[in-house]
């Protein structure tokens, strides 16, 4: 294990991560992440974590530290954001599509099918007026 990291594991975390690790219908990244602490608890090094969870070193040592801060739940959280979901960009507003299905940013260039598209026409509509 990295220096300076103590991993304490009560009794009840260690029925909760055992669990998760002999659940079938766990998610294979969270029974990976139980392994690491569960391997941490019996006292293994950090190879032979790497060996029984197929982590990397860096990723041991990630779970071993967000064990320590969060805990169980910790394990069980991603940080990710799930595909579709909308972004904000640095000023807190969206990027992407607008809940119209707009885009929010200025396109430059436009073909006939997404000028129609923002404005409500077919694109043979637009493409025929000659709007550019």
């Amino acid at each position: 294990m990295r220096a300076g990291i103590v991993v304490t594991v009560t009794p009840q975390d260690r029925i909760r991560l055992e669990a998760i690790v002999a659940d079938r219908n766990t998610r294979q990244k969270h029974a990976a992440r139980a392994r690491v602490i569960v391997a941490t608890a019996d006292g293994c090094g950090t190879t032979g974590i790497t060996r029984r969870s197929g982590l990397s070193k860096p990723g041991v040592w990630r779970w071993q530290e967000r064990f320590k801060r969060e805990g169980v739940d910790g394990l069980l959280r991603d940080k990710t954001l799930k595909p579709g979901n909308p972004t904000k960009d640095l000023r807190g507003e969206r990027t992407g599509r607008s809940a119209r299905g707009f885009a929010t940013r200025p396109v430059l260039c436009r073909s006939h099918t997404t000028t129609g598209d923002t404005i409500g026409a077919s694109s043979r509509t637009v493409a025929t007026t000659g709007t550019d």
